[in-house]
């Protein structure tokens, strides 16, 4: 039966005959990969509502400082496992654990994503400055 319905998929030319193979070049994929980069930052900055370098600071802070709260957390559950002999007990801290560490987990990607939107801003305002530069050297001269 299946056969039978591509059989007459390709009678009716529902199939197309000559498919374009497009091969991607490596500078297009670095390409690529940066453009993917600089979108997920501005996903990024949207999502969390920045809109200035203070704000930006100041959700660097915080952040930093949720993750050192929940690594302190998940130390004192470490402790607390070891000193535990109750199998239920112990299972609800390894649950509590898992969930601190999920949870510094994405908050370690944010402050990671806020590093390279740093790195990003600083090479860009290099760059807007040499434009300006060459900009007034190109009106000195007309």
């Amino acid at each position: 039966l299946v056969g039978l319905y591509r059989y007459y998929c390709y009678r009716l030319k529902l199939y197309p005959k000559n498919i374009k193979k497009y091969y991607i070049t490596d500078d297009m994929k670095q390409d690529i990969e940066k453009l993917e980069e600089y979108s997920k930052e501005i996903r990024f900055l949207v999502k969390s509502g920045i809109d200035s370098y203070e704000e930006f600071n100041n959700y660097k802070i915080v952040v930093t400082s949720k993750i050192d709260e929940y690594k302190r957390q998940r130390t004192n559950l470490y402790k607390q496992k070891s000193r535990i002999n109750n199998p239920q007990e112990i299972k609800r801290i390894e649950s509590k654990i898992k969930e601190l560490n999920d949870n510094i987990k994405i908050l370690s990607d944010e402050l990671s994503t806020c590093k390279k939107i740093q790195e990003h801003s600083k090479s860009i305002d290099n760059k807007l400055n040499d434009l300006e530069k060459e900009s007034e050297k190109n009106e000195r001269i007309k």
